[in-house]
């Protein structure tokens, strides 16, 4: 049941955080592909951060699309962003810091930023506290590791970091 699910991603993420590296083996089979970690509990479905390569925004939605099926990650609660930051940090330990990409954007729409596999409105919470317009040829968000602990930062999209794919 949900309470059992929730139970267990929370001792998968002490254990974490506790010695420091993921469990390989998930004890209740979650539904995630291999190598990908279970968001559920946070209403996020599987998550696949991709440290190994690095590409611009466009080439991060068409790798999730034709090699995963599945889609940049969006954010639409405080708690998923947490997840997240936990994760990349856990993540960090092992691989350094990285930027990653997110599915926002404001392309076509200047200064209203959607994620781009739902169209819905990417909410303030995301944003670091920098503004979230650093003009015309920044229209792409990431969650930046630079002494802003994976808070979201406008980009320009032909910038090369790491993708974060999501299946839901």
């Amino acid at each position: 049941d949900k309470i059992t699910d929730q139970f267990e991603n929370m001792l998968r993420i002490l254990v974490s955080l506790v010695f420091g590296f993921h469990l390989v083996v998930d004890v209740r089979g979650n539904d995630c592909p291999h190598s990908w970690v279970d968001g559920s509990f946070v209403e996020m479905g599987c998550i696949m951060l991709n440290a190994n390569s690095t590409m611009n925004w466009e080439e991060a939605n068409m790798y999730c699309n034709t090699s995963h099926n599945a889609r940049l990650v969006e954010i639409r609660m405080p708690e998923q962003l947490e997840f997240l930051q936990m994760e990349l940090e856990m993540l960090e330990e092992h691989d350094g810091k990285k930027d990653w990409w997110t599915s926002g954007t404001d392309v076509g729409r200047e200064g209203i930023w959607y994620w781009a596999s739902s169209l819905s409105l990417v909410q303030d919470f995301v944003w670091s506290s920098h503004n979230s317009d650093n003009g015309i040829t920044a229209n792409c968000l990431y969650l930046r590791h630079y002494s802003v602990s994976y808070m979201g930062w406008d980009n320009s999209c032909s910038s090369n970091l790491v993708p974060i794919c999501q299946i839901k």
